[in-house]
């Protein structure tokens, strides 16, 4: 079982330069997300990678029930499989 957080995604982040990096890269040292999608634009495929934060997830990626009464989640943006943006985002 891991806790995830922000401290830890900034700090991670920063110390593998992850920004422009591909997302198999990203994965190798976030893990697996609990939630995935893609768009698309005119030239451009953007998939977006969702990690629930401030929780205590199962080794499936799953939050478990007792740690889900308020918790935040990161949104990672890749256009054409390079990171763009992350974004924090708190219920």
């Amino acid at each position: 079982m891991k806790l995830r957080n922000e401290d830890l995604a900034d700090s991670l982040l920063k110390d593998y330069d992850l920004y422009g990096k591909d997302v198999n890269t990203f994965r190798e040292i976030f893990g697996k997300e609990n939630e995935n999608w893609f768009d698309y634009d005119e030239d451009d495929t953007i998939l977006t990678l969702l990690y629930y934060f401030d929780s205590i997830c199962n080794e499936q990626g799953m939050i478990l029930s007792m740690t889900c009464e308020c918790f935040c989640f990161m949104i990672c943006v890749f256009k054409n499989d390079k990171l763009i943006d992350v974004e924090y985002i708190c219920t």
